[in-house]
């Protein structure tokens, strides 16, 4: 907008009359500004800038007006007068008298009133609001009498407007929402999606590759992309990484008309549109109830995730048929909203330490599974009026007494951990028919082993913290997959418990002290499957555990190990490693001796034996060069975050590659990777 002056008077904005800067509300001119000089009480003297309010304001000794001033004045505005009596020297006209003057001789200068103008501008708005309401109105009519017909006639008996709480019945006070017309996905997001998944270019998917889609799961991976799980009609599935990370979810997720299962976890998707996919009983979504109601009829959700919930669930009432409730409370601190739930079965309460009234759980008497971590936990003998409890898991409750727990002889999956309060669990033996249990008690320097737990012979997944010794392991034969947490420097015992468990297909060790024989142990159980040594310290080697006939995934993060590069052998079977922010050191017999940091070039050399990876995760490894994963024609995911590689050329004949995560690389070459997404 340019500049438009002042009045030094009265701080009006001034305009032009007749080519000269008028003031319209006091008459000021600049007329009569321009002159170089001024008079002052000393005489005339150089204009030096001063501010043309000064300039016309007198000092004490100045005198009245003339005599012509005075008949002047008669005719003078009162602000006229006002300065004509500031006046000081007599000889000089004053402001006021040539204000006269110039009013006698060019008549009034002041802006003319814009009454006629404002006169017409509001008729002009009479008559287009006269035209534009009825044109409103009859399209709001006609709208609604198409709606209300095709509701007679049954021939879209999808959502249109919202469901009320009381009756679930159509609101027709919401916004009317027109069904998708689309089959394939338009956003750059899921069009890559099934493009990975069918192997197709986009231009060739269509909407049986759609169709074919029954449950997704859609989250943050790790450093802020994305990655989707998903599950296809014939029941195979995986995971992918599409390029764009920007999810839309505003339409494309209504291609996906018979989905049954939909994760969104922990991420922004925008505006919720589930128009039209009737199929759709799983939801677990990060925002707002209300966001759910508006984009599903909420009676057709038999189980719902909510994720960060604020301080009350009290708006559950329209999920009248949810069987399954998952929360994770943030700051809920009230769980009544469950009572509105008849058909609830089964509940999960996660992080609900602020959670200051479980009075409503306790009247939950029809729940057949729950599973609950919270302090606010302290008694359990209300349990016992479960009667068709079969699954329940306690996690840093201030329990003092778990024995009430005996009555219930219905359950068959029990988990109890890090309940500190209480270090008595004997009751356990009398629950012969559990299938899943999971201990974990406060480390006891005088008995570390593990308990007696042969009583529990059913048992196929077990859960043991904080223990050293695992020979009772032995009478559990029917173990599948066993998760060993904070565990001291132990073994399997003297004849390898391991070796006792012919379904054995999953292990963690985690948190844990890994004993060179607990390592060697390990590794002679070979039907392990998939191994997990999260933020452990290795007394040995890992290249024994590494080149395992059956193993698929091996997860090191965190971990410290020795390794033998030499000893690696080439390895189709792994799929999947992950050594982020590992602490890798050259193999030593002694392990007791001062560890070395591994060669990173013997490191790389070594990986280059991994011809069957998928996904490959090696964060903070000094590593500098991606030439290792040239021959991994299976590989999705790579992860170098924090290294030091400069070239990803070598990736580029890597047909199945979809992701490269590479923060925090010098990297200057991505020639011939346009396709896939490099973060």
């Amino acid at each position: 907008m340019p500049f438009q002056k002042k009045c030094p008077l009265c701080s009006a904005k001034m305009g032009k009359v007749n080519g000269v800067l008028t003031c319209p509300d006091c008459g000021y001119n600049e007329s009569f500004g321009r002159s170089s000089y001024t008079t002052t009480s000393t005489g005339t003297t150089a204009d030096t800038g001063e501010s043309s309010r000064a300039r016309y304001q007198s000092s004490n000794t100045g005198q009245g007006s003339t005599a012509s001033g005075a008949a002047s004045a008669q005719n003078l505005r009162p602000y006229e007068q006002y300065l004509n009596q500031q006046q000081y020297n007599a000889s000089t006209p004053s402001f006021a008298e040539i204000t006269a003057q110039r009013r006698e001789r060019y008549g009034d200068e002041r802006p003319k009133s814009n009454s006629k103008i404002l006169i017409i501008c509001a008729a002009l708005l009479i008559v287009f609001l006269t035209i534009l309401i009825p044109l409103v109105m009859r399209f709001f009519t006609a709208s609604a009498n198409r709606y209300h017909t095709a509701s007679k006639e049954d021939t879209d008996n999808r959502r249109a407007g919202g469901y009320t709480a009381d009756d679930n019945a159509y609101d027709d006070t919401q916004p009317i929402q027109e069904t998708a017309a689309i089959t394939v996905p338009q956003s750059e997001f899921f069009a890559q999606m099934m493009c990975f998944i069918f192997e197709k270019d986009s231009s060739a998917l269509t909407a049986d590759d759609s169709e074919q889609l029954v449950s997704l799961r859609i989250y943050e991976a790790g450093y802020d992309y994305m990655a989707v799980d998903y599950v296809l009609s014939d029941g195979t599935g995986g995971t992918v990484y599409p390029a764009s990370q920007k999810c839309d979810m505003s339409e494309d997720l209504t291609c996906f008309v018979n989905l049954e299962e939909l994760y969104l976890e922990e991420a922004f998707y925008g505006n919720l549109n589930l128009d039209g996919l009737d199929k759709l009983h799983t939801l677990y979504y990060d925002g707002y109830i209300s966001d759910i109601e508006n984009a599903v009829n909420p009676s057709q959700l038999t189980e719902l995730g909510l994720y960060d919930v604020k301080f009350s669930i009290s708006d559950l009432s329209a999920f009248t048929n949810v069987e399954r409730l998952y929360i994770d409370c943030g700051m809920l601190s009230d769980v009544s909203g469950i009572l509105d739930l008849p058909n609830l079965k089964h509940l999960t309460i996660e992080d609900g330490d602020y959670i200051d009234d479980l009075s409503a759980l306790y009247q939950a008497t029809q729940l057949e599974s729950l599973s609950i971590e919270s302090n606010s936990l302290r008694d359990v003998s209300f349990l016992t009026k479960f009667d068709n409890l079969k699954e329940l898991t306690i996690v840093g409750s201030k329990v003092l007494d778990f024995n009430p727990l005996a009555a219930c002889t219905g359950l068959e999956k029990l988990y109890l951990l890090k309940n500190y309060e209480t270090a008595d669990y004997e009751f356990v033996k009398d629950l012969t028919g559990l299938r899943e249990f999971g201990l974990m008690t406060s480390f006891d320097f005088d008995d570390s082993d593990m308990p007696d737990l042969s009583a529990l012979s059913n048992v196929t997944k077990l859960y043991l913290g904080n223990f050293e010794s695992f020979g009772n392991l032995k009478y559990m034969t029917n173990v599948e997959e066993l998760t060993i947490d904070d565990g001291g420097y132990g073994d399997f015992g003297s004849t390898n418990a391991l070796l006792s468990l012919p379904n054995l297909r999953s292990l963690s060790v985690i948190n844990s002290s890994v004993s060179p024989e607990m390592i060697q142990q390990i590794s002679e159980a070979e039907g392990l499957e998939y191994l997990d040594f999260y933020s452990s310290y290795l007394w040995s080697g890992i290249h024994p555990i590494i080149n395992m006939p059956n193993l698929e995934e091996l997860h090191l993060e965190y971990t410290s190990f020795m390794i033998d590069p030499d000893s690696i052998a080439a390895n189709e079977r792994l799929r999947l490693l992950d050594m982020n922010n590992s602490q890798i050191y050259k193999y030593s017999t002694d392990q007791w001796s001062d560890r070395e940091d591994i060669d990173v070039e013997a490191l790389q050399s070594a990986l280059a034996n991994l011809h069957g990876m998928e996904e490959l995760m090696l964060e903070d490894l000094t590593i500098n060069s991606v030439e290792f994963a040239a021959q991994m024609k299976n590989l999705k995911l790579l992860n170098i975050t924090d290294n030091y590689v400069t070239s990803l050329a070598p990736l580029k004949e890597l047909e199945k590659l979809q992701a490269v995560v590479c923060e925090s690389n010098p990297i200057s070459d991505t020639a011939g990777l346009d396709a896939i997404m490099i973060k």
